[in-house]
């Protein structure tokens, strides 16, 4: 299973594509991404902007898990990219198929 993680405008596009499990977080609530690290999904893909805040050894825990497997997208450092772009490259679907 898929999951998403971050603000709602990082979630938005996933939740258009109809990705149902969907953790949306507000400022100030990262810390509640280290959760994730024990949840039994296959892929969790996290919005970049907030795995940065994390302390250091989450981030580790984060990057070394083999299950699940977490997919960091930092929609900032992708200007040219548009979020449908972002979405077709982690999750390998062309919005204008669905």
């Amino acid at each position: 299973m898929i999951s998403i993680a971050g603000y709602g405008d990082f979630v938005k596009g996933f939740r258009m594509l109809g990705v149902k499990d969907i953790v949306v977080i507000r400022e100030g609530e990262e810390s509640m991404l280290e959760r994730l690290i024990d949840e039994d999904k296959s892929l969790i893909i996290i919005d970049g902007r907030a795995f940065e805040k994390l302390k250091p050894f989450v981030k580790d825990k984060m990057i070394t898990s083999k299950k699940p497997l977490f997919f960091v997208l930092h929609p900032e450092k992708a200007e040219d990219e548009s979020l449908r772009l972002m979405i077709k490259r982690a999750l390998g679907i062309e919005m204008e198929s669905l």
